[in-house]
């Protein structure tokens, strides 16, 4: 693991985050973990020990998976609820945006999913 539940709790000054058990964190990380690795294109292997911006990309995308996870209504996907007199929106959280702390590591580019088309005359 590039950090552990400590390091997230020590990070972090939500309080969800500090009440989450360690297990859940933990799979928190390894979600964070999977997407760091996929926007560097690399498994970070080649490394004795992880750079520190890496560990901060790992820290924020970890935080946000816990959020992300912890929020029951996002997890159900809840967008708007109404009760009697009282309703709310929520709106959607989006990935931190890791990818300064990352540009110095990225192997390979992220590849889009966009399709490309060659056309020739006839």
């Amino acid at each position: 693991m590039f950090i552990t539940p400590d390091d997230l709790k020590e990070y972090s000054s939500f309080s969800v985050i500090q009440k989450r058990s360690d297990v859940h964190l933990r799979n928190d990380i390894v979600e964070a973990e999977l997407e760091i690795k996929r926007l560097a294109g690399q498994d970070f292997s080649d490394y004795e020990e992880l750079p520190e911006a890496v560990k901060i990309a790992t820290l924020k995308m970890a935080q946000y998976f816990a959020l992300t996870n912890a929020d029951q209504a996002m997890a159900k996907g809840i967008k708007q609820e109404r009760f009697e007199n009282y309703s709310y929106t929520l709106e959607g959280r989006e990935k931190p945006d890791v990818s300064g702390l990352l540009s110095d590591y990225v192997k390979k580019p992220i590849k889009d999913d966009t399709a490309r088309v060659r056309l020739r005359v006839l």
